[in-house]
């Protein structure tokens, strides 16, 4: 199923991807400043393009009166649009950049198109213009100027709606550019029917809006995965990465940033433009290299970031023509970066990667589109900016990966937890399912995993209503591996009930068993045995915390020499005995309990010792009960703690 889903968005995609190959039909060229339409009706055909060679003024800005008469402006020759006119030569010498012209050509209309609406889609320029159509100015961008000084740059593409009155149109327009790297028209002007024309820009800006809101939800989408799973960073990067396009989109193409707020400083948007390069793909960098930490190899993400920060300052601090004027470093790092994630997407596709197909498209739809786009704004093809939609199935295709990655791991964390619970079942059934009965001793014993399982095992051997041994033992870590050792242990202690009343031998049987078995962990313990007839208590240790005896005031521990369990092939255990008098308790625990800390301290056995005092005229209940609240009072103990606890109290009576 999901390979025909990746083979079926694959297909569509590379059907969008070849869609967006196409190129724009040829206008009627002009030819010396004239373009003639007579042969057809622009009102019934297609739109055309402005294409062609139109008379060019350079230095002059010439009105439609100084065209009146038969005395006519020289030119300075003829400029092809669209084009710079900074790779115009006149006289052995190609102009500046900076400067000023006056363009100018004569539209021969079809006889039906007299007295009719017909619009100019006209791009924006660089970096001013005026536009006069029939002696009448019908729309300007920015302010037009002789020097840096007098002129405004403004750039928002616009549609220019006159009514023609006769079968010639004369188009006359002023540029002035002191700003940029190059000057003049280097976008199609469109001619076409008012109507179709306003329509199919109202298409090119709601498919643009859709992009943006598509982009805008799917970046909403990664933050939010973000904020649950911070573990995994490469959701926050692509979010980043998806809002900065979203900011480049805004203030390219279509120019919507500016449309909304018209009061934006040209040099801020200028700016921030590049920017949108620089940080796209830093973004992009932190993204693919966290999300294929294998593949991609920190070193040459460091190198591109660093560049890019550079750059990036450089956009900001530079004076604006002078970032223009180097687009072609900012391109060259680009390509640069663009040719390393190609060749880590190969990487990962060798390995054969599940989603490795409908990755690779959306990578060569995104980057195919930026070189499209930096082909068509160069002059070396001819086309149409293809951006929005190359991002837009990048981040589709992202999306696709990202959703499946996350119902994928959501069904992990499904069958995981349906493991948990089998798990906690079985750890439940080793403990014992009810406290024996001994006349004469009052059992206490609280049991508090760090998790839905844990490592800690307690257990009894009753020989009689006189004679009880209790075993304690602790499994280093917690979850499933520790329950299952703890699962050994058990087993353990139940072969060696012949041995209930050897302490030390009984836990030296218990690590014959247990040896070589408990996978390089180990298992602390101690097991006790009260003989009620006699009244002695005899205990011994295998690395585990020792008891405690509280006889009136007095507290004392029970330490006795003894190695881990498990660790060994033979182990040596020492055995003490004490003699039992009435109301003495014995405190039996795990270092759940003395390894809480707060600002790295730990609790300890003192901080143990220090909480029994204080609950000492307390019974043996108030007393268990006492020692969690208290350990559970630590300010950051929550935090920190990340162990079993279990306590058993006795109490003889």
């Amino acid at each position: 199923m999901k390979s025909k889903l990746t083979s079926a968005v694959t297909r569509f995609f590379c059907i969008i991807i070849l869609l967006m190959g196409i190129s724009l039909p040829p206008g009627n060229a002009a030819v010396k400043g004239h373009i003639d339409f007579s042969d057809h009706s622009i009102q019934t055909g297609q739109n055309a393009t402005l294409d062609g060679y139109w008379e060019f003024y350079w230095k002059q800005f010439l009105t439609p009166s100084d065209f009146q008469g038969t005395k006519r402006p020289e030119k300075s020759g003829y400029i092809k649009l669209p084009g710079p006119w900074n790779l115009v030569t006149l006289k052995g010498k190609k102009l500046s950049p900076l400067g000023y012209a006056t363009f100018r050509t004569v539209l021969h209309l079809h006889k039906d198109d007299i007295n009719s609406l017909v619009s100019l889609d006209m791009p924006f320029v660089h970096s001013a213009y005026s536009l006069w159509i029939n002696g009448r100015i019908v729309a300007s961008n920015g302010q037009p100027g002789t020097s840096r000084n007098e002129m405004i740059p403004f750039q928002v593409p616009r549609i220019v709606t006159f009514y023609t009155h006769s079968t010639e149109i004369e188009v006359i327009l002023h540029i002035s550019n002191f700003h940029q790297r190059s000057g003049g028209i280097q976008k199609h002007i469109r001619i076409g029917n008012a109507a179709r024309m306003n329509r199919n820009r109202d298409i090119r800006l709601a498919i643009l809006l859709l992009a943006i809101g598509c982009i805008i939800i799917i970046a909403i989408f990664h933050f939010s995965t973000a904020i649950f799973r911070p573990e995994d960073t490469s959701n926050l990067y692509f979010g980043a990465f998806s809002l900065t396009l979203v900011l480049r989109l805004l203030l390219t193409s279509e120019k919507l940033l500016v449309r909304f707020i018209p009061e934006l400083p040209w040099a801020l948007c200028f700016r921030l433009e590049y920017l949108t390069i620089t940080s796209t793909l830093i973004f992009f960098m932190l993204f693919i290299q966290s999300r294929h930490k294998e593949e991609i190899s920190p070193r040459p993400v460091k190198i591109i970031i660093t560049i890019q920060l550079i750059l990036s300052a450089f956009a900001v601090f530079a004076p604006v023509l002078m970032v223009s004027k180097n687009l072609m470093i900012f391109t060259i790092v680009l390509v640069c970066a663009i040719i390393y994630i190609l060749y880590s997407i190969i990487k990962i596709a060798w390995k054969d990667r599940k989603w490795a197909p409908l990755y690779i498209l959306g990578v060569v739809a995104f980057f195919g589109a930026i070189i499209n786009d930096i082909l068509v704004s160069q002059r070396p093809v001819q086309g149409i900016y293809i951006f929005s939609i190359g991002f837009l199935i990048f981040v589709i295709t992202q999306s696709i990966i990202s959703l499946q990655q996350s119902i994928e791991e959501q069904n992990r964390l499904v069958i995981l937890d349906k493991e948990l619970e089998i798990s906690g079942k079985l750890q439940r059934s080793i403990l014992p399912a009810s406290i024996p009965e001994i006349p004469g001793i009052d059992f206490q014993i609280r049991y508090l995993p760090a998790h839905d399982i844990g490592g800690d095992f307690y257990h009894f051997h009753v020989t009689d209503n006189n004679k009880v041994g209790i075993i304690l033992a602790d499994v280093t870590g917690h979850g499933i591996p520790a329950s299952l050792i703890a699962s050994m242990v058990k087993i353990a202690f139940s072969q060696q009930e012949q041995y209930s009343t050897s302490p030390a031998l009984l836990l030296v049987k218990m690590n014959e068993v247990l040896f070589k078995q408990v996978g390089g962990q180990y298992v602390t313990a101690l097991y006790m045995h009260i003989d009620l007839e006699t009244r002695k208590l005899k205990i011994a240790r295998a690395g585990h915390l020792p008891a405690i005896l509280l006889r009136g005031e007095e507290i004392k521990e029970l330490w006795s020499e003894g190695r881990l369990l498990g660790s060994f092939p033979e182990i040596n255990c020492n055995e003490i005995e004490v003699d039992l008098q009435s109301k003495d308790r014995i405190l039996l625990y795990t270092d759940g309990i003395t390894e809480r800390r707060q600002n790295e301290q730990f609790m300890g056995t003192a901080g143990l010792i220090s909480i029994l005092e204080q609950a000492n005229n307390r019974d043996a209940a108030g007393m268990a009960d006492e020692i969690i609240l208290k350990t559970s009072e630590w300010p950051t103990a929550e935090k920190n703690h990340d162990d079993d606890t279990t306590l058993i109290l006795l109490e003889i009576a």
